[in-house]
């Protein structure tokens, strides 16, 4: 960076300052970046405010692990190394410490890294801070701390509903401390189950295709409003691409299937879908070409999940004259064709074609998320498609 930004940084930056520094040779790294620390590494310097997240990982095959945080203006985080569990932790300490090290900072800045303010690569038109920006714009504190209570994430220990790995709450004697510190309080969102509490067969059928009843419920029961559900996708998202944590990549995958799912609602809230239609774009941006060939990730979801989208919004905008005289509606084309148009060129997937194909054959759901068939009479299997932030292990119990 120049001196005149490292300046500026040097005013509002923060610090992550090491008592007990990582050994040489491991991987380090913020946010998008990573590299394999030297001897005398201490911690960082200059680091923006805002949303961080500091890693490790690459030793004793563990795989990357560490904590997100909120960053202040000139705030110092003192850091350890542990080195029992060989990763990097906040380390208690007080007013009193954080001074002395604040005092001291000048000696240390030899030794603390600078924060990657301008580093680019050769795949990407923005630096990786840009793109880190771009990809966290609508997580909170309180959505941090509501998802990820501890701050800490592992791929090899923080788990969710998701996940293959027994509940802690299985073992009476863990404490409570270890299942919260363990488990990814994702919003429990069940795709199988969007239609009303004693639907009709009409509604039965129109909702378990239109997620728009569901998607309505989550907004006033569970996301302080669209912006918090938008902030919830990215995190999810983040938690997978960064983070390392497959949890994150099915919670993505379930808001991205429900937001692409709400023709209903497309007409009523079309802010949310701009949001939502901008958010999809820079994550897509993030991937490689072949992400979705891989068994794990499967086209099949995302390719589905778009066409409907396209669907809706061309339905929308194109044969409702009220819509079409809506500026913001304008807005939603515009960032739907910047979409679509990345998506066919970067995935070759003619989802316009393959929309207008679908809608002339009235192509129903498919899939791990399509509607499951229940009888309109069997009033105890009808259920709101949600449930509250309860612990994990009374809600697998009612999964």
């Amino acid at each position: 960076m120049d001196q005149d930004t490292a300046n500026r940084l040097f005013e509002v930056g923060a610090f992550v300052v090491f008592l007990a520094p990582p050994p040489a040779g491991i991987d380090f790294g913020i946010d998008m970046n990573s590299w394999e620390l030297g001897r005398r590494f201490s911690g960082l310097k200059l680091i923006p405010p805002g949303l961080h997240f500091i890693h490790s990982g690459g030793v004793s095959g563990i795989g990357r692990v560490g904590f997100f945080h909120f960053f202040t203006e000139r705030e110092i985080v003192v850091a350890n190394w542990d080195t029992a569990t060989e990763q990097i932790e906040a380390a208690p300490h007080d007013s009193d410490q954080v001074e002395r090290l604040r005092a001291n900072l000048r000696t240390l800045d030899s030794s603390l890294g600078p924060y990657p303010l301008n580093t680019t690569t050769p795949s990407h038109q923005f630096t990786t801070y840009q793109r880190w920006l771009r990809l966290t714009q609508h997580i909170t504190p309180n959505l941090l701390s509501r998802v990820i209570p501890t701050g800490y994430i592992g791929s090899m220990t923080s788990v969710s509903r998701f996940s293959d790995v027994v509940s802690p709450s299985t073992n009476m004697e863990t404490s409570s401390t270890l299942a919260n510190t363990e488990w990814l309080h994702f919003t429990w969102i069940d795709l199988k189950r969007s239609f009303p509490q004693g639907a009709s067969g009409a509604e039965l059928t129109r909702y378990s295709i239109d997620k728009s009843y569901l998607l309505r419920k989550l907004l006033e029961g569970q996301y302080s409003d669209y912006k918090d559900l938008l902030g919830e996708l990215e995190l999810s998202f983040i938690i997978f691409l960064v983070g390392q944590v497959y949890d994150g990549l099915e919670q993505w995958k379930i808001l991205v299937t429900l937001l692409c799912s709400c023709h209903e609602l497309l007409e009523l809230q079309v802010d949310m879908f701009i949001g939502f239609t901008g958010v999809l774009l820079v994550q897509l941006q993030e991937l490689p070409e072949d992400f979705f060939i891989d068994a794990l990730s499967g086209d099949s979801f995302l390719r589905h999940a778009l066409r409907m989208y396209t669907s809706s919004v061309a339905s929308t905008t194109s044969y409702h004259t009220p819509m079409r005289a809506m500026p913001r509606n304008t807005d939603l084309v515009r960032s739907m064709d910047t979409l679509l148009d990345f998506v066919e060129n970067y995935f070759q997937w003619e989802l316009r074609t393959e929309a207008r194909l679908a809608a002339e054959g009235d192509e129903e759901e498919e899939g791990e998320y399509a509607p499951v068939i229940v009888n309109s009479d069997d009033d105890k299997h009808h259920t709101d498609g949600l449930q509250n932030t309860l612990s994990p292990d009374v809600r697998m119990d009612e999964a």
